[in-house]
């Protein structure tokens, strides 16, 4: 049987990231300020494009620097303003695992929200200096976020059509690039947690295990003249 492939496994390196970028830079405005948005903000900030594509401008904590993502945003994406239809398939995807057996109405009511109890959280953006501009480009352009799921998955791949890269990317590969570079660069594994929202501490872990930064800074420590 072969063995699941994991994310961390397909994450970018820094230089597969910028030649991603650029391929966004070609598309056609407004796509390539899309494309552009969606790919910082799951590649730098590590945020889902269920996240992404219902963000609300309200999220944005100017003054603190940080994105809230909140437990519950009313999704109204979908046709007359209803529900969007990945919003009704993650709502029933719930519905036939539900341990609390709520009735499938209940749960319609409760989307948009996010992925687990431990994804409300705040996401800092101001570290990165290119985020925080392409962010306020974005929100110059646009009031308010007007992509779906799937706007967000074909602005990756046309992004990575357009670029020099010639290998598979997906919205989850993005966020495990962001995961493996601050990995990379240090952050301890309770922070990634929170950053990230997840459930585990082991899910962090298995990425500060194989970022090999930190074994990295201690060798140079150990051997700096």
């Amino acid at each position: 049987m072969s063995k699941e492939r994991h994310a961390h496994e397909d994450a970018l390196n820094e230089t597969e990231f910028d030649e991603l970028l650029d391929g966004a830079g070609e598309l056609t405005p407004p796509q390539n300020l899309e494309a552009t948005f969606i790919i910082h903000l799951s590649g730098k900030l590590g945020m889902r494009i269920g996240e992404i594509a219902h963000l609300r401008r309200s999220w944005v904590d100017l003054e603190q620097g940080l994105i809230e993502v909140p437990s519950h945003e009313p999704c109204e994406k979908g046709r007359d303003g209803g529900l969007c239809g990945y919003c009704r398939r993650q709502a029933k995807r719930t519905y036939q695992n539900d341990p609390e057996n709520r009735d499938l109405d209940e749960l319609l009511d409760a989307y948009w929200q996010p992925k687990t109890t431990a994804a409300e959280r705040a996401v800092p953006y101001t570290f990165d200096e290119e985020t925080k501009d392409v962010l306020t480009s974005f929100f110059e352009y646009y009031y308010e976020v007007p992509i779906s799921v799937n706007t967000c998955r074909r602005r990756i791949k046309d992004a990575a059509e357009a670029s020099d890269l010639n290998r598979r990317i997906y919205p989850h590969a993005l966020r495990a690039t962001a995961a493996s570079q601050h990995a990379y660069e240090g952050l301890n594994i309770p922070s990634l947690k929170v950053m990230f929202g997840w459930k585990k501490l082991a899910t962090a872990e298995k990425y500060i295990r194989v970022s090999g930064g930190r074994t990295k800074r201690a060798l140079l420590d150990l051997y700096a003249d």
